[in-house]
């Protein structure tokens, strides 16, 4: 089935009005940053894969593995930035920000960034390598449930292995437009990110919990809980203890995660973030920050961005 393509094509879907998106979803048909990772081009997914490859996989621990993984990447992008300029995906961003100018929400994802998308890609391959993400595994990806981002879990799971085909679900509050999506529909559940999780999901059954920036949206901008910083850290600690129940042991936190230093919404630095995956029972937690080659070659980086891997 063909991706929808106009609001009228969705009407009736999940929690959308009829002939309306709801304002989660709206502009998330025509106008996503979520490219298939096609839009890199072979060239650089290959030289990736050429440094994640070169790793003397057996010698290295789980976590000492992550670590070198997610520097080469670190390293690639800051070696090659300026390769993006007058790329396809170079070409994304400026769509996105020229729609934001006109108030216009977009979806964003990980292709919207090449280091935030190969580092998700860097701790899948060592997941897989170290046999914690095989085609019998569970992933749980939480917040956006648009077809592209389904196509891009999906398009790291091939790049990574052509025969890797993990159980992927989605939790999200609308199932438009995935509804209408040739990707994965029926993996999707209807429900609240944070309190839904413990009754959508079977305790323990999940091998890999993933989400970007889903904790920018909690809690929700007019609940009660958005009227302090202390309540708001206290429904990102329930989202992760909550991702943390339906993790396996062993299992792997993979997330990416912004801050706004005066934001009572937000996380406001990196040691909250840690402190608190660290309250919600997560062990061996690893926090990098995405220094999005992107951002500078048009000059605007945005400090605060990180990349956070977490164990059960």
């Amino acid at each position: 089935m063909d991706k929808p393509k106009s609001i009228s094509a969705i009407a009736g879907h999940g929690r959308c009005i009829d002939g309306k998106l709801c304002a989660y979803h709206e502009g998330k048909v025509n106008n996503s940053v979520c490219p298939s990772p096609e839009v890199y081009g072979e060239k650089p997914l290959e030289e990736i894969h050429k440094l994640l490859n070169s790793q003397k996989v057996e010698e290295l621990s789980l976590e000492e593995l992550i670590k070198n993984s997610l520097k080469l990447i670190d390293d690639y992008w800051k070696e090659h930035a300026n390769e993006l300029v007058g790329n396809l995906i170079s070409a994304h961003r400026s769509e996105y920000k020229e729609a934001q100018k006109k108030d216009m929400y977009l979806a964003g994802g990980w292709m919207a960034s090449p280091q935030q998308f190969s580092q998700l890609h860097a701790v899948m391959w060592v997941l897989n390598k170290k046999g914690k993400l095989t085609s019998n595994s569970d992933v749980l990806r939480l917040g956006t449930a648009s077809g592209a981002h389904s196509e891009q879990l999906a398009g790291i799971f091939s790049i990574i292995n052509s025969d890797l085909d993990p159980e992927l679900t989605i939790i999200d509050k609308c199932n438009a437009p995935l509804e209408n999506s040739k990707h994965l529909t029926e993996k999707l559940k209807l429900g609240d990110v944070v309190t839904d999780m413990r009754n959508l999901i079977k305790d323990a059954s999940m091998d890999v919990v993933t989400g970007h920036f889903i904790t920018s949206f909690i809690p929700g901008k007019d609940s009660p809980e958005a009227s302090g910083h202390a309540k708001s850290l206290a429904a990102k600690l329930q989202l992760f203890s909550n991702a943390n129940y339906v993790l396996k042991l062993g299992g792997c936190l993979c997330i990416c995660i912004g801050t706004s230093p005066k934001d009572p919404r937000r996380f406001n630095n990196q040691e909250e973030i840690s402190n608190t995956i660290k309250d919600a029972g997560f062990r061996d937690i690893n926090i990098v920050e995405t220094t999005d080659p992107l951002d500078f070659t048009d000059g605007s980086y945005d400090p605060g961005n990180f990349f956070v891997v977490a164990f059960k």
